[in-house]
C-alpha cells in the first residue's frame, strides 16, 4: 500500500517509497474528516482490528470498534481545526491479550489527516514491570532487619541522607523526616570513643572509593546503648559529592553474646575441677561429645538410665542411639549450637537402652569454645522423662475424649435449641390460629344477628313510612304541633337518610362477614388434618389479614395471576403460615425499599405479584414476588437456616423461614426456593404435590 503526500510530491520513485513504507513498523492511515479510509499502510507484523478486509473507502467503524472509531474522528477534527499534532493512547484486546497503542493524528489539509499508530505494548509492559519491581523493593526494604540507606557527603563536608528505610526510626529513635532535614543527627549519636574510628574509615573509603565497613556504638535519645554495624559502597557524583549505598544493622545482641561467650570460656576454665566433681554426683546424665558427634564423656548416671557403661559408649556416635524419627530434631539442635554457640534447651527425643527399649529424654546442651573461639566440645545434660511422657499421653487422650464430648454436647444443645424454637413457633402459630378462630366465631354470631335483622328493620321502616304517607294524604292539614315537629325533624330528609343508613349498615355487615370468613379460612382449625383444599382460598385469606399493612402510607400494589388449579391435598393451616410468613417478609422488604433513594430511581411502585400454575400432572407452583431491594447471595445461602435473621434484635427470631421450609419440604414433600437480584426484588417459589404420597403421611 502507498500513502501519497497531499501537499508535496515525494522525491523517490513509487517503488522506493513502497520499500520505505514497508520498513516502517507503524500502521499509517490517511483518513477523511468524516472518518473514511482513503489509503493505509499495514505492516505484516502489526496486529490490527479488521486486518482481514480491505479498508479502502470504508468508514472507521466498519473495521474497528465503534467507540475507538468515534474517538479517532474527534481527534482528526481537533487536529484539522487546531493545526496541531494530536497524540493519545488506546488499548485493544486480542483474545485476552492487551495491545497498547500510541496514536498520532497529523493534519494534511482541511479535509484529511494522517494517522500513525505505533504498538507500545513492550514499553507499557516494561513500565508495569518497573512499578512492580519498585513495589517489591519497598516491601523488601520494609522487612529487612536493618536500615537500607543512602548517605551523601557533600564537597563542603556536610552530611545528608537522601534515602532511609522504615527501620531507621526504630534504630535511631528519630523520624525519617527529621533526619532528612538534618543529616548530622544520626552521626552525633555515635559514642565519643567510637567517633574517631568512624570518621577515619569514612574518609578512607571516600578517598579510595572502596567499600566502607564499621562497627561501633550509638546513644539514641532513650539513652540505651546500641551496637551497630554498617556496610556500604561509595560512588562519586558529578557534582563532586560521594554517595554511599548500604545497610546498618543493630548487632547489640550479637556483641552481647560474644562478650558472654568470652566470659563463659574463662569461667569454664576456672571451674573445670568443680564441674567434674559436680557431674560425677549429679542425678541427671551429663555428657560431652565432639563437634563430629562422638561421645567423649558420660557421667556414671548413664548406667542407671540406659544400662550401658560409659566405656561402652565413648568413641561412638550419639546418633546411633537416637530414635530414627527423632534424628532430625537432634541434628538441627546440634547444627544450631555449632552455628551460633547458643545453648539449646528443652530438646525432647527418644534414646535406646541396652536392652533395646526406648526412653524419653529431655536435653539441654551448650558449646565449649577454645581460645580461638571455635567450638571444641558440646556439653549436655539429659533427664529421663519417660514417666512424664506417659502421663502426658494419658492426659492428651483424656483431653481428646473431653473435647469430643464437649462437641457432642454442643451439637446436642444446638439441636435442642432448634427444636425448642420450632416448637415455640409452632405453638405460637397454633395459639394464633385458635385466637383468630375464636375471634371469628365471637364476631360471627352478633354480626349474623345484625345482618339478619337489617332486612326486617328496613321492611318495618318502609311500612311506617307508607302509613305516614297515608296520614298525609287523608289528613293534609294536621295539628300545628305536628306540623312544627315535622319541620323541626325535617321528615323528608330523615326518610331518605334512614334508607341510606340501612344500606350502609348492610354493606358494613357484609364486609365484616367476609373478614370473618377469611379469618376462619386462615386458621383452618377444622382442617388440621390432610384435606383437599383450594389453595387460592388460603392466599386470599392471608391477604385479607394483611390488608391493613398493604394499605399503609406507601400503598403496596398486589397483582394476582391465578391459573385454574385443582384442589390439592395438604395441611391447610400450615400452608397458610407459609403464605403469611413470605408475604409479611415481602411487605417488610418493600417498606425498607421505599426509603432507599437508589431503589426509588429504579422502581416505580412497591408491588407484590402472586402467580399460581400447574407445572405437571402431579405438581403445582406458587410464586410470590416483590420488587424490593433484593437479597444478597450470602443471605440466600443461609436464609432457611434456623435462628438466622437479618432483622434487628427484637424484630425477628430467625425461625419464620426455617419453619416455612420445614412445612413445605418435610410436611408436604415439596420444594421452597428463593431467587433474587439486587434492586430488582426477590421471588419465593413453592412447588407442591397435588396429592401427598402415602409414605410421607406415616
Amino acid at each position: 500500500m502507498s500513502i501519497d503526500s497531499p501537499d508535496t510530491a515525494l522525491p523517490q520513485s513509487d517503488r522506493d517509497y513502497q520499500i520505505l513504507l514497508e520498513a516502517i513498523p507503524d500502521l499509517m492511515l490517511r483518513l477523511s474528516r468524516e472518518g473514511i479510509c482513503l489509503d493505509f499502510s499495514l505492516p505484516r507484523s502489526f496486529r490490527a482490528c479488521g486486518a482481514e478486509i480491505d479498508w479502502h473507502g470504508k468508514y472507521l467503524w466498519e473495521f474497528m470498534p465503534p467507540e475507538l472509531a468515534y474517538r479517532r474522528i474527534e481527534y482528526i477534527e481537533r487536529a484539522i481545526i487546531t493545526h496541531e499534532v494530536q497524540i493519545y493512547e488506546q488499548e485493544l484486546d486480542f483474545d485476552g491479550e492487551v495491545q497498547y497503542e500510541e496514536v498520532r493524528v497529523i493534519r494534511c489539509n482541511d479535509h484529511e489527516a494522517l494517522v500513525i499508530i505505533r504498538d507500545i505494548s513492550d514499553r507499557k509492559y516494561a513500565e508495569q514491570a518497573l512499578k512492580q519491581s519498585e513495589a517489591r523493593f519497598q516491601r523488601l526494604a520494609a522487612n529487612v532487619p536493618g536500615i537500607l540507606y543512602q548517605f551523601r557527603l557533600a564537597p563542603n563536608g556536610s552530611y545528608s541522607f537522601p534515602y532511609l528505610s522504615a527501620f531507621s526510626e526504630e534504630l535511631w529513635e528519630l523520624e525519617p523526616e527529621v533526619i532528612y532535614h538534618d543529616g548530622s543527627l544520626p552521626i552525633n549519636q555515635i559514642h565519643p570513643d567510637d567517633r574517631p574510628e568512624f570518621e577515619r574509615t569514612l574518609q578512607e573509603s571516600a578517598a579510595q572509593l572502596q567499600p566502607w565497613s564499621w562497627t561501633g556504638r550509638i546513644i539514641p535519645p532513650s539513652g540505651k546503648l546500641k551496637w551497630i554495624q554498617g556496610h556500604s559502597r561509595p560512588e562519586l557524583q558529578i557534582d563532586g559529592a560521594i554517595v554511599w549505598d548500604g545497610m546498618l544493622i543493630d548487632v547489640s545482641d550479637r556483641v552481647q553474646i560474644e562478650q558472654e561467650r568470652k566470659r563463659a570460656e574463662q569461667a569454664i576454665v576456672e571451674s573445670e575441677a568443680r564441674f567434674r566433681s559436680f557431674v560425677e554426683n549429679a542425678n541427671d546424665l551429663i555428657f560431652a561429645f565432639s563437634p563430629a558427634g562422638m561421645f567423649t564423656y558420660l557421667s556414671p548416671k548413664v548406667t542407671e538410665i540406659t544400662g550401658f557403661l560409659p566405656s561402652e559408649l565413648i568413641g561412638h556416635a550419639f546418633a546411633d542411639y537416637i530414635h530414627p524419627d527423632d534424628l532430625a530434631i537432634t541434628y538441627a539442635s546440634v547444627e544450631q549450637l555449632l552455628k551460633t554457640g547458643e545453648r539449646q534447651t528443652a530438646i525432647e527425643f527418644r534414646s535406646k537402652r541396652k536392652d533395646g527399649s526406648w526412653y524419653w529424654a529431655l536435653s539441654n546442651t551448650a558449646a565449649i569454645k577454645g581460645s580461638n573461639g571455635a567450638v571444641i566440645s558440646i556439653l549436655g545434660i539429659v533427664r529421663d522423662i519417660s514417666d512424664r511422657k506417659a502421663d502426658e499421653e494419658a492426659l492428651r487422650r483424656s483431653e481428646a475424649q473431653l473435647r469430643q464430648q464437649a462437641i457432642d454436647l454442643e451439637k446436642a444443645l444446638q439441636d435442642l435449641q432448634r427444636t425448642q424454637a420450632q416448637l415455640i413457633h409452632s405453638e405460637k402459630m397454633s395459639s394464633l390460629g385458635q385466637l383468630v378462630a375464636g375471634i371469628a366465631h365471637e364476631i360471627n354470631n352478633p354480626i349474623s344477628f345484625i345482618y339478619g335483622n337489617i332486612s326486617h328493620a328496613t321492611t318495618y321502616f318502609e311500612d311506617i313510612a307508607e302509613l305516614l304517607e297515608l296520614y298525609r294524604q287523608h289528613y293534609p292539614d294536621p295539628h300545628s304541633a305536628i306540623k312544627q315537629s315535622i319541620e323541626d325533624m325535617d321528615l323528608e330528609f330523615v326518610f331518605e337518610d334512614l334508607m341510606s343508613l340501612f344500606s350502609s349498615m348492610r354493606t358494613g355487615a357484609e364486609r365484616i362477614r367476609e373478614i370473618v370468613l377469611s379469618l376462619r379460612t386462615f386458621s383452618r382449625l377444622d382442617e388440621a388434618e390432610l384435606k383437599l383444599v383450594n389453595i387460592h382460598d388460603g392466599i386470599e385469606s392471608t391477604l385479607t389479614i394483611l390488608q391493613n399493612r398493604l394499605n399503609q402510607k406507601h400503598k403496596i400494589k398486589v397483582v394476582k395471576h391465578y391459573a385454574e388449579l385443582p384442589s390439592i391435598e395438604c395441611f391447610a393451616g400450615s400452608l397458610n403460615q407459609v403464605f403469611l410468613q413470605i408475604i409479611t417478609n415481602a411487605i417488610d422488604a418493600l417498606e425498607l425499599a421505599v426509603k432507599d433513594a437508589k431503589w426509588l430511581e429504579e422502581q416505580q411502585h412497591p408491588t407484590i405479584e402472586l402467580h399460581t400454575e400447574r407445572i405437571s400432572s402431579a405438581q403445582i407452583r406458587i410464586r410470590i414476588t416483590d420488587n424490593g431491594l433484593g437479597v444478597s447471595e450470602t443471605v440466600q445461602a443461609r436464609m432457611f437456616d434456623p435462628f438466622f435473621t437479618t432483622k434487628p434484635i427484637g424484630k425477628g427470631t430467625g425461625m419464620g423461614l426455617a419453619t416455612s421450609y420445614q412445612i413445605v419440604t418435610e410436611q408436604h414433600q415439596g420444594r421452597l426456593t428463593c431467587c433474587s437480584t439486587e434492586l430488582k426484588g426477590a421471588e419465593f417459589m413453592i412447588d407442591l404435590p397435588i396429592q401427598q404420597a402415602k409414605s410421607s403421611l406415616l
